[in-house]
């Protein structure tokens, strides 16, 4: 395996980003961080990770972030489905203008599109009609997170059609673990 290769996180001074930086830099790799610790930590990362505290919604901060690097784990969201009901406009550019920008600015990063990991969620699914949920259940979004998230999903297929731009969601549905802010609405699994 490559060493010492760069990674560029999204929110990776938020909870699920500062473990995985930690993990990548662990096994030898560097990590690239673009936050802006609305919610995220700056304390929460290793201090070896380069941060550069900025919004994904800037362009020219993403491209800086992503410039060298091997690929991209896109984690940066507004995840509070509440937060997203009220603040709608606010959380729309964080969640789908954002990773909007993240894939083009991965698409730009260099002579091949760097590949794209990054964070759909549940929230696409609203109400499941059966349980367990599987990957071809009916996505019928209730929420303007929700919504963002199923949108994100349709422009990286096209995307990948259009850019070959190597794209993989995680539908994540509760994550928690070490240092998880108790306070959390989602501390509660």
């Amino acid at each position: 395996m490559d060493q010492n290769r760069l990674f560029a996180i999204t929110g990776g001074c938020g909870f699920i980003g500062a473990h995985l930086a930690a993990a990548l830099i662990r096994r030898g790799d560097r990590v690239r961080i673009i936050d802006d610790l609305s919610t995220g930590r700056r304390d929460a990362p290793p201090a070896e990770a380069e941060l550069i505290v900025g919004n994904i919604s800037d362009p020219d901060a993403v491209a800086q972030t992503v410039k060298g690097a091997s690929g991209v784990f896109h984690l940066a969201a507004i995840a509070s489905v509440e937060r997203c009901n009220i603040a709608w406009r606010e959380s729309h550019r964080t969640n789908l203008y954002g990773t909007v920008t993240v894939f083009e600015a991965a698409r730009d990063a260099s002579d091949k599109p760097l590949p794209v990991a990054w964070a759909s969620s549940a929230a696409i699914y609203g109400v499941a009609e059966t349980m367990p949920i599987t990957e071809d259940a009916p996505k019928q979004p209730m929420s303007p997170y929700g919504a963002d998230k199923l949108s994100g999903e349709h422009h990286a297929s096209a995307a990948a059609d259009l850019f070959d731009l190597p794209t993989t969601a995680c539908r994540f549905f509760n994550v928690f673990g070490p240092g998880q802010d108790p306070s959390s609405p989602y501390s509660g699994v």
